[in-house]
């Protein structure tokens, strides 16, 4: 099969190869409602810009997927301007936004057990339901390990994309972490080897042409320079008397 590229045309084509074969794409709430499916899920660990881009070639191609933000973070503000439109720029070309929710910023692994993961979890809900305009119906956990994936989390109603029932074994689950997919996901749809899929990408890889792990992460340090510079400029006057916008745009 073709090799797996980090490429929008090879994203464009796997999307367009999985329509081909059959699978519908779905959510976490209305998934299993067809013989097969696909639950197309993004994690926005570092660039709502990024996630934007990847947004916008899936409403080319007519599929919705689900995007989680990460409420407290230090890749982005979602209290910026900037960002409370991207943000909102998801749901306008007809995605879900779900939660995206990092316990460590809470709590070390040794006092997980009597943390209140559910008025964390609802707290952040709310100020994203805010954001977007409607409730949040699904959350995930960033980067879960064993002990936080078999914690029986009370979410007050929001589907958790780590539920035991997307694990059970009748949804495979594939991801592209770490920029390594570490199963052939050309060769899985073309084959339709699985009815069932939870397919994870991760938007910050991918460009119109293929950038190593390495420049992909460069990029992202990069836009995080200029994001600051356009901040500095938002708030200090003739900020060219101290500044060169070329250094740093």
């Amino acid at each position: 099969g073709r090799i797996m590229q980090f490429t929008y045309s090879w994203y464009k084509n796997i999307i367009e190869l999985a329509n081909k074969q059959g699978y519908s794409f779905c959510d976490y709430s209305n998934y299993n409602k067809h013989n097969q499916e696909i639950i197309l899920r993004h994690d926005i660990d570092m660039s709502l810009r990024k996630a934007v881009e990847m947004a916008k070639i899936e409403n080319e191609l007519g599929v919705s997927s689900t995007y989680f933000v990460l409420m407290l973070t230090n890749f982005y503000n979602i209290g910026g301007k900037t960002e409370r439109h991207l943000i909102k720029e998801l749901v306008s070309l007809g995605h879900n936004v779900g939660l995206h929710f990092d316990d460590t910023v809470y709590c070390s692994e040794k006092n997980r057990r009597s943390f209140d993961y559910s008025k964390a979890i609802s707290q952040e809900a709310r100020i994203l339901s805010d954001i977007i305009g409607e409730p949040v119906k699904f959350m995930s956990m960033h980067r879960p390990d064993k002990v936080t994936l078999e914690m029986n989390i009370d979410t007050g109603g929001i589907i958790n994309a780590y539920d035991k029932v997307f694990f059970d074994g009748e949804i495979k689950y594939v991801s592209d972490s770490r920029r390594h997919w570490r199963e052939d996901v050309d060769s899985i749809i073309t084959n339709k080897t699985y009815d069932k899929i939870q397919m994870l990408v991760h938007p910050f890889w991918y460009y119109e042409n293929e950038v190593s792990a390495t420049d992909a992460l460069k990029m992202i340090i990069g836009e995080s320079v200029s994001d600051r510079f356009m901040a500095i400029k938002d708030n200090i006057t003739r900020v060219e008397e101290f500044l060169n916008e070329e250094d740093y745009l």
